[in-house]
Order: structure tokens, then sequence, then C-alpha cells
């Protein structure tokens, strides 16, 4: 059974690649905010995330992560990104007999604006713009050191009276070798209407240091190539004392195209199954984000993350 749901996810990332590939080249792009990511943990270690396991946030970076998941988690995250522009998500993965399912819920508001003609006249009132996805995701085992997940993504945009909304799909895979993990997911291949989803190729690794006692080193980097879009390496690294403290820094190489790239950082505290984090991220040109996220455990506290 499960090499026959291998084949099936195999197939799928293969189907679904070509489709998006072939969207893309004949079709704009919508729903941008599918690739800003979740969870101030991962956006502190700048998104390399691929190959990371265990954790809730997964749903946004790599599905066959969630397959990890030891007791049922939810987070929820409170994001300042640029200007007046909001973004909040919440999100829970619930492990099961024979897998992990998750969810996510997130909400971009971009504020009001000024309404205009076409010649730039002051018009009455202001119009609003936001963006709303709700995603589902399954995540199982497939042997000891070897993970599969998908995810389906339904997303909205409305901007004053007008409308669009669309589905899109994740397909990840992940394989640990000791401690290391190895991941490779593609990530919104769908459409909208006649536009289509930022559709997503990444590929990383990631290991586990155990620097000495109490004192461990996560290690990730990633390569993302959004079709239609730029290529770029993301690096992040996570230092931990005795499970509870945490401190994390990142670097997102030529992550706009421009050639300049975005440095990360941030620091989180665990007590019992609660944990609180927060990151930033210094983009040159537009200003610095700031990500705050409140997670919860429903199990044993202090259990070491897989990488």
């Amino acid at each position: 059974m499960k090499k026959i749901i291998m084949a099936v996810i195999f197939g799928s990332m293969v189907f679904n690649l070509t489709a998006a590939e072939q969207i893309n080249e004949n079709a704009s792009q919508v729903f941008a905010f599918m690739n800003i990511g979740a969870g101030a943990r991962a956006n502190a270690m700048a998104g390399a995330f691929t190959a990371v396991s265990g954790d809730a946030s997964l749903i946004a970076w790599n599905p066959a992560g969630l397959a990890l998941v030891k007791e049922p988690q939810s987070s929820v995250t409170y994001s300042r990104i640029f200007v007046d522009t909001n973004y909040q998500y919440l999100l829970g993965a619930f492990p099961m007999t024979a897998g992990t399912a998750a969810f996510n819920i997130a909400y971009l508001d971009y504020g009001s604006f000024e309404l205009r003609d076409i010649n730039g006249a002051l018009q009455t009132g202001n119009a609003t713009a936001y963006n709303l996805e709700f995603s589902g995701a399954y995540a199982m085992k497939l042997t000891d050191s070897f993970y599969a997940g998908a995810a389906i993504k339904y997303a909205n945009q409305e901007v004053d009276a007008s409308s669009i909304s669309g589905f899109a799909v994740d397909f990840g895979l992940q394989a640990g070798i000791g401690p290391v993990t190895t991941g490779l997911c593609v990530q919104n291949a769908g459409t909208a209407g006649s536009y289509s989803t930022p559709a997503r190729i990444k590929a990383g690794v990631a290991g586990n240091i155990n620097a000495a006692e109490k004192n461990d080193l996560l290690l990730a980097a990633d390569f993302d190539y959004l079709l239609q879009g730029s290529a770029g390496v993301d690096i992040g690294a996570e230092y931990s004392y005795s499970q509870t403290i945490f401190l994390r820094g990142g670097y997102i190489f030529n992550s706009n195209g421009t050639g300049s790239g975005t440095p990360c950082a941030g620091a989180g505290i665990k007590y019992g199954g609660i944990s609180l984090d927060y990151s930033a991220e210094f983009y040159p040109e537009l200003g610095t984000t700031n990500n705050i996220s409140l997670s919860y455990s429903f199990g044993r506290a202090g259990e070491k993350k897989q990488p």
C-alpha cells in the first residue's frame, strides 16, 4: 500500500510541476502572498525549512515534514509587513494512527487606499484589499526514514469590488539519514481564473549537531526556484539551550531578483508546552517585517525536535 502511495506522490509531483510550467509560460500570476510562509521560527531561519520536520508550520513549507509531528500542535502568528499590511494565521497539526492531518487559515490585510480615476483625480471613499487562504494537509511515513505529504489550498483576493479565487496544491517528500534530513517540495501549483498561482520548487537539507550537553544546533539550507520568477538560496540556523531558549538567524540570497539579499534573525522561549517566538526580516529596499508566534503542544514538554 505504501509503495502505491509513494508512486502516486511522485507522479503527482511530476504532473503538477509540468502543469505549473505550462501555466506559467502563458499566464500572469496572482496570490503572491502564498509564498510568505508561516511561523516566526521558520522566518527567522530565512525560510530554510524544506528539510525540517515535526513542526506544525510545515504545512506552509513542506507538508511531508508533518509526518514527524508527535503530539497535537496549534499556533497563531501576527506579522507586520510593510506600511499598513498585516498578516495573521492560525494553524494546527494532529497526529493520527496512520499519519498527520493539518490545517491553516491565513488572512493578509492591505489596509485602505484612496480611490482615484484613470486621470489621478481623487474619488469619494476608500478601497480595501485583502487575501484569504484555507489549507488542509496530510502527511505519513512511507518507511521509518522516508515521508510524504500533500496540501490543498483555496485562496481568495478582494480588491474593492473585484474578487478572484482559485485552488493550488503542494506535494512534498523528505528522507532522513541519521541526524541529516533532505527535502523536496513543489508548492502552489494551480490556477485562479485566467491567472496562475505562484508555483515554486524547493529542495533542502537540514542537520542537527549536539554541540554539548543541553546545547543543540540545527543547520538548514534550501534552494528555491520560483517559476516565472527568480531563484535563490536560503540558509538558516537555530541554537537551543535545554530546548528552552532559542536563538535563530538566516540569510535569503537573491530573494527578490535584484541581487540584494535579506538577513533574518529571531529568538524564542519554551516553557512546558507553550512557545513564544519572534523574528524579523530586513529587506534593503522595503524595510523590516516583524513576526510573533504563540504555539502550544498538547503533549510531553521539552521533547527534542527532529531536524
